[in-house]
This record gives C-alpha cells, structure tokens and sequence, in this order.
C-alpha cells in the first residue's frame, strides 16, 4: 500500500531538482552572457577597425578569422540563453536551402570519413522565418545525435520538401495547425529509437549515454527551437532503420527580401561638434568604443558607472549630444542613471547597451525614453549608425 506514495515522491523530488537545475542554468547563462559579450565587444571592434586601415593581405585574412570567430562566439552566447532562458531571437526571412546546406558543409567537415552525408535540397523552397543561427544549431544537434547513433559509420541524409496540412498533425509536444509548412528531415541509418525511450529523448538531461560524455540537452534544445519559430519536431524510425527526426517550420507570409548591405564607417565625415558620453562598467568597452566614435568624428568622454556617469552629464550637460550607457553596472546601473538623469533633461538621447537580453527591463527603459537599444556585441558600423541615427533625430522645441 505504500510503493505508489514512495514513487510519487520520487517523481517529484526528481522533477524538483531538475527544476532547481534548469533555474540555476538560466542563472549561470545570464551572467556568462553578460561577461562573454562585454569581452567579445573589444575583439569585434578593434578587429575591424584594424581591417578598415587597409593592412596587408595576410594581416587581413587573420583579422577576418578573428572577426568570423567573434561572431561565432556571440552566436554561441545567443544559442545558450535561447536555450535557458527562451529569448526569441533575431527572426529574418530566409531560405531552408543555404541553411541545410551549411549544416552539410559542417558535418561533413566535423564527422570522420565512415559517415557519409548526402542531402536532398529542392531548388523551390518556401522561404520560412527565423533565427540563421538557432535554425542552424538545431540541425546541428540533431545532426550530432545521429552520429553518436552510427560509431561504426554511416550514412546521415539531410532533405527538405514544402509540405501542405490538410488537418492538425501530432508533434512531439502539440499538434500542428493546419497550413503550409518546411519539412527538413535529418535521417541517419543507425539502430534507431528503442521504443522503451521513445517518450523520454526530449526531456532535458535524458541520456542513454555513459556519464560524462552527454548531457542530455542536445534534442530538448531542438524541440526549443523549433516550438520557438511556431513549428514542430517529429521522431520516428525509418522504413529500413535508423532513425528520422522531422522539423516542421511555417511559411513566411511575404516574399524573401534582399538584405541592404551594412553601412561602413566613414571616418572622413567628421561630425563637428558632436560630444558622447559613454558609461561602461568595463574599461575596454569604454575605450574601443572611445576610439570608435573618435574616428567617427565625436569627442568621447567616459564614466566607468552609473554615479560617475551622472557626474559627467551634470558637468557637461549643455555641450553633450548623446550618451551611449550599459544597461548592467555595479552599484547604479544603467537603468537608475537613465531615471536620474531624465529629472533633469527630459530630452537628451541615450542609447542603452546591454551583454545580455533586457527584456525585463525593456518597458521600464521605454517609459524613461531611451532613444535606442544596441545589443553587445556590437561593430564599429552598428556603433556608428546608431549614433549618426540618434543625433539626426530631431529634438524637441523648447519653450
């Protein structure tokens, strides 16, 4: 009479400390978040400044690495609090095709010559919307735990095919509505899903592996992703073996727009006049920041937090014409600087800067009318247009 209250209590004491573990991943992701970024913001920066004081070609080509690697870096930092926390993300639209394609050109980069990768890539894809990169690592992962499946080799197949419901259709999680869909199916001829843990492979830190070599995030990662862009994931076996993973993306509504190419700074149109504020807890932002808005024609003056950077504007307050502050300092962050500083200049641009997702804060930093949000890690170019944006913005008449 007692075995079924003793393994409800297991159940939840399990499910208790998974909780306590996933809650103490969002905490470590927002403050590694945080603490990469501020770090891959020099990098980015300085590299392409570098760049753009045409180097010799070799010079170039290693800048080009450490740049390709920065963005990455970031990518990778995006990847983990998308994972943790649930932040949605830089949704654009794009084509399935390049996507599975790079995911191709990777693993078969990454994987040994005993697993043969082929895809199946139609040339009239609908165009889908969504995150390049979260889009990206899913697959990758779903790629990964295929291999693991083959250690003796294999063959793992990428396709796609534009796919109409007629009638809502089951997923891992929820049904599908009915509507047009991508279907990218990543397939791999290994032994399969036993159906024992066919329930199971989803849930977080499930793994039939051996401690130490998995952690089980891999595919409840995948299904994030995908339930994050409004779709599904399958799992099924295959017809001769193996096992096939099925994503499911909605269409795009509008066609595929062409991106403009980035603005590059241009230090020859100097802005006379012009005085920043910059606010930075760390000491290499400030200064390739400094040094970015200085070729870029302003005069830079810098505060390393919140109380010093009200001091700042209080002295200079006439002659300053925008301040670009981090939103997460020690002592008073950016948030309390902004609210303090708009008792006294109602009007004033600032453009908040933060290392990781502010959504929580974004409404209160709306209320206090900040001009604009520049997200770390930043470029040179997004640094300068944000300015050049902020200060052509026309201000408010007095009285």
């Amino acid at each position: 009479m007692n075995s079924e209250p003793s393994v409800s209590c297991a159940e939840w004491e399990a499910q208790r400390l998974r909780a306590q573990r996933l809650e103490a991943i969002r905490r470590l992701a927002g403050g590694m978040a945080h603490d990469l970024n501020n770090i891959l913001t020099p990098i980015l920066m300085a590299s392409q400044l570098l760049a753009a004081k045409g180097r010799e070609e070799s010079d170039r080509k290693l800048l080009d690495i450490i740049t390709a690697s920065a963005h990455r870096a970031a990518d990778v930092v995006r990847q983990v609090l998308t994972f943790a926390r649930g932040i949605p993300g830089e949704r654009k639209r794009l084509s399935p095709g390049p996507l599975l394609d790079s995911v191709r050109l990777l693993t078969s980069t990454m994987f040994t010559s005993a697993i043969e990768v082929r895809t199946a890539i139609p040339p009239n894809l609908w165009p889908i919307q969504g995150d390049a990169s979260q889009l990206h690592q899913m697959l990758l992962n779903l790629c990964l735990n295929a291999r693991d499946a083959m250690p003796e080799g294999g063959r793992l197949s990428l396709s796609a095919e534009n796919v109409v419901l007629r009638e809502p259709l089951p997923s891992t999680d929820v049904a599908l509505a009915p509507g047009h869909y991508v279907k990218l199916e990543v397939a791999d001829t290994g032994p399969g899903i036993p159906p024992e843990i066919a329930q199971s492979i989803f849930e977080p830190f499930f793994t039939t592996k051996p401690v130490g070599q998995g952690d089980g995030l891999g595919l409840a990662s995948a299904l994030g992703v995908a339930r994050a862009h409004g779709g599904g994931l399958r799992a099924r076996n295959g017809a001769p073996g193996g096992a096939v993973f099925e994503v499911y993306l909605p269409v795009a509504e509008t066609p595929v727009a062409i991106p403009p190419a980035p603005p590059k700074a241009n230090p020859g149109q100097p802005a006379p006049g012009k005085q920043v504020l910059v606010v930075d807890d760390d000491a290499l932002v400030r200064e390739i920041a400094r040094t970015t808005l200085e070729v870029g024609g302003f005069h830079v003056i810098t505060a390393e937090n919140g109380e010093r950077g009200l001091e700042a504007f209080v002295q200079n307050r006439g002659n300053l014409t925008a301040i670009l502050s981090d939103t997460m300092m020690p002592g008073m962050d950016g948030v309390e600087m902004i609210r303090a500083l708009r008792q006294i200049d109602n009007d004033v641009p600032v453009i908040s800067a933060s290392g990781f997702s502010t959504e929580g804060k974004l409404a209160e930093l709306r209320a206090l009318r900040v001009t604009a949000f520049l997200p770390k890690p930043f470029t040179p170019d997004m640094l300068l247009k944000t300015m050049a944006e902020v200060v052509r913005l026309p201000r408010p008449a007095t009285a």
